[in-house]
């Protein structure tokens, strides 16, 4: 019996198995590691500081296998450099830092990097074997949908910043505006968003159909 490939730790992602093996495999990091901060963050008294973080992972890991999304993947990648810079102040004490979120664990900072680089490869590589291509006319759409929409949501968490006047929270609201208007927007989440398909079957030429 063929032993199968782990290709959490390999570089090497070729195929479509590859692919979604390391997709599953990042999801169940993510949620591993949320429940590390979770139980950390009582040990360490700063479970509302890190309450924020441990909700992000859980709802990019539920994204990431549900839909394989390329978009994801990248927000994945943008989010493990932000928790690796807070990391990185964390330890070393700087300002910045401060209410910042993240953790101390450097190591596994970096470790949560690498995997968010090879989730985003393993996403974008399963688009090119599944032979998909891109409606740059509705991605152009749905990108005027998202711009009105930030700005919307982005007012409103100014005013719930304004209200509330905790920074954590405030960056915190900030994120989830961002985020949320991404999503709706380019994950097609809104009336009639079926008509607004980003992916479409790239056409497969055979000897038939000349």
């Amino acid at each position: 019996m063929e032993k199968k490939k782990n290709t959490f730790w390999s570089w090497r992602i070729e195929t479509i198995e590859d692919c979604e093996k390391f997709i599953n495999d990042a999801h169940w990091f993510l949620i591993i590691l949320a429940g590390f901060m979770c139980v950390g963050s009582f040990f360490l008294k700063q479970f509302w500081a890190l309450l924020p973080d441990v909700a992000t992972m859980l709802i990019l890991a539920f994204l990431l296998k549900k839909y394989q999304s390329r978009t994801v993947s990248v927000f994945i990648f943008l989010y493990s450099l932000g928790i690796t810079i807070s990391t990185f102040g964390n330890k070393l004490n700087l300002a910045y830092a401060q209410g910042s979120g993240g953790g101390r664990n450097i190591f596994l900072a970096l470790i949560f990097v690498y995997v968010s680089v090879n989730a985003m490869r393993a996403t974008f590589k399963l688009f090119k074997l599944k032979n998909l291509v891109v409606s740059w006319k509705n991605f152009f759409i749905k990108t005027l949908i998202f711009i009105p929409l930030l700005i919307v949501l982005g007012f409103i968490a100014l005013v719930c910043c304004a209200i509330f006047q905790n920074s954590l929270l405030c960056g915190s609201i900030i994120f989830l505006a961002m985020f949320l208007s991404a999503f709706i927007a380019y994950a097609g989440f809104f009336p009639m968003s079926d008509k607004l398909k980003i992916k479409s079957p790239a056409p497969v030429f055979s000897e038939e159909n000349v």
